[in-house]
């Protein structure tokens, strides 16, 4: 197999090979951290993952057993499972995540530049997201996002690629590759509950690329047929992965759903809740105290219950009133979790289930005959509160923010902490799931000489990321300037490259929309607001890279 790669090839795979023990060695230099003080976080992914305890022996509260799902869990099994330290297996999915990107520039291109290939390798095996503090070292779900991110966002690229470049792949490569795809879909779109963007992304490729295969192949309609089959198969994969997910829950907590905080009889009430017309509601109240008091009204079973009112007007999480402290943003999901779990009313998730359903079922009925006045607000999704016009217009600060922080690293922190374990059940889980040693952490002086090495590293990605940024945002001026003057055309190689730049800031633009309208109520925790949007990480820098490239190519 060596002898059928071109020189240029077998540097490069020395190289990346060279890279990636550098990029093991370094992850392992960083370092990682857990908190298990973190409840609802950290430790809820790490108690999900002992499969037993969680499903068997049922350990957690039920309450809290539904509220997220499961994709990280079965993340941190295969670390388990794998022998090795789970920065090892961070830095080996960075490092398909760049390979990747290197496979759709080649196929975009036709470039086989052995600088530009081991460029865009390193650019992206080293990207600084993985080494900050909040969304890089700290064990928890979102330090996977980026990579995972990398993996589906290159793979539907390439795909869109090689079908619009009519560039096939037999049946025996193609079929595996799907497969391998599909399952590493499933994963990544269960890794949080907002995966549906992820969804939408993929059906639009899927789409597109059977269009084109039907239009303007060959093949008989037979392969065609197969051909795209093929194609969905992912879906099918994630179909089936999502009734395993499903049925598990079914079986162990009595309950049809993947998780019970945005799905579920209690999600589906949280999104009732935003649909009450109120006055009060703005984009950081997404459920006002009147909203609430309207649900009460209307639903039977809910205006009965006085015990459940107070807990809904009274809860912890805004220091117990409502009225001086109003609910901010999607924290009702968790006030409805605090009064499911306060009540003393449920044994198990289905009880509590049966519960909101038929309370949804009393606001439902109130809708419909126009007891409760509809929002008429905008809403991007149902788990989210709704917007007016004027409001919509205040998130382009935030968007500037997310850009503003991913692209020139505003707000970020050098990863390595003194953080060190205490015996704990959970601590010990952590340690066992992580084949990492957790308990004896760094000392302060290998803390701060460390992090200098970092500091050196984002200041390098800083001046990098901000050139390319600039550079590709005129790559696109320059392309949609070339095509209103008709010196660009359709059928022109470089036009496809473009599209593919131009379809990453899209999305990246429609991902920071979303990301703004979700967590524009942190205000100035820019800790956390990175923590949400540390997804926009490939699509930043796939378009950085592609928008760059294109202008390049336009000047020659």
């Amino acid at each position: 197999m060596l002898e059928k790669l071109s020189r240029n090839d077998k540097i490069f795979w020395i190289a990346a090979l060279i890279l990636l023990a550098f990029r093991i060695f370094f992850g392992r230099f960083v370092g990682i951290w857990f908190k298990p003080r973190a409840y609802h976080d950290d430790a809820l992914m790490v108690r999900y993952a002992d499969f037993h305890s969680h499903f068997i022996q049922q350990e957690l509260p039920f309450y809290d057993s539904m509220l997220k799902d499961m994709g990280y869990p079965v993340f941190l099994n295969l670390v388990h499972f794998s022998g090795l330290q789970y920065s090892d297996v961070v830095s080996i999915l960075w490092f398909f995540a760049a390979l990747t990107s290197v496979i759709l520039f080649r196929k975009l291109t036709d470039s086989d530049s052995l600088k530009i290939s081991l460029a865009i390798f390193a650019f992206v095996l080293f990207a600084p997201c993985a080494f900050d503090l909040w969304c890089g070292t700290r064990l928890y779900r979102n330090n996977v996002l980026a990579p995972f991110y990398f993996l589906n966002l290159n793979a539907l690229a390439i795909l869109f690629v090689m079908h619009f470049r009519n560039l096939h792949l037999s049946t025996k490569i193609f079929l595996p590759l799907q497969i391998l795809f599909g399952l590493i879909f499933t994963i990544t779109y269960y890794l949080k509950e907002d995966g549906v963007w992820l969804m939408a992304v993929a059906l639009f490729v899927f789409v597109l690329c059977t269009l084109k295969f039907f239009l303007q192949s060959e093949l008989t309609l037979q392969n065609k047929f197969v051909h795209t089959l093929i194609l969905f198969l992912p879906l099918f994969i994630f179909y089936g992965g999502t009734v395993i997910h499903k049925e598990a829950n079914l079986k162990y907590f009595g309950v049809y759903e993947t998780n019970t905080r945005t799905a579920g009889e209690g999600g589906k009430f949280v999104a009732l809740i935003y649909k009450i017309k109120s006055e009060n509601r703005d984009w950081a109240h997404w459920a006002p105290a009147d909203a609430l008091q309207k649900a009460f009204e209307a639903s039977a079973t809910l205006r009965a219950d006085k015990k459940m009112q107070d807990l809904f007007m009274h809860s912890e999480w805004f220091k117990h009133d409502i009225v001086a402290n109003p609910i901010h943003g999607d924290f009702l999901t968790w006030v409805t979790n605090k009064a499911i779990s306060e009540s003393g009313y449920f044994k198990t998730a289905a009880e509590s289930e049966s519960y909101f359903k038929k309370i949804n079922t009393e606001l439902e009925a109130a809708f419909a005959d126009g007891t409760l006045p509809r929002e008429d607000k905008i809403q991007l999704v149902s788990s989210v509160g709704g917007r007016s016009i004027e409001e919509i217009f205040t998130l382009k600060r935030p968007m500037l923010y997310i850009y503003n922080m991913h692209v020139f690293l505003y707000h970020y922190k050098p990863g390595v902490t003194t953080e060190r374990l205490i015996e704990g059940k959970v601590e010990k889980q952590a340690v066992t799931l992580t084949n990492t040693d957790l308990y004896h952490g760094k000392t302060e002086e290998e803390k701060e000489s460390r992090n200098r090495i970092l500091k050196i590293l984002f200041k390098i990605y800083m001046g990098v990321q901000g050139l390319l940024f600039v550079l590709a945002l005129l790559g696109i001026f320059r392309g949609v300037i070339d095509i209103f003057r008709r010196k660009l055309k359709f059928s022109d190689e470089k036009f496809l490259i473009l599209i593919v730049a131009g379809g990453f800031f899209i999305l990246s633009l429609v991902y920071a929309f979303a990301i703004a309208w979700f967590s524009q109520w942190l205000g100035s925790r820019s800790d956390t607001m990175k923590f949400y949007s540390v997804g926009i990480v490939p699509m930043l820098m796939n378009f950085e890279i592609f928008g760059a490239y294109f202008l390049f190519k336009s000047k020659r």
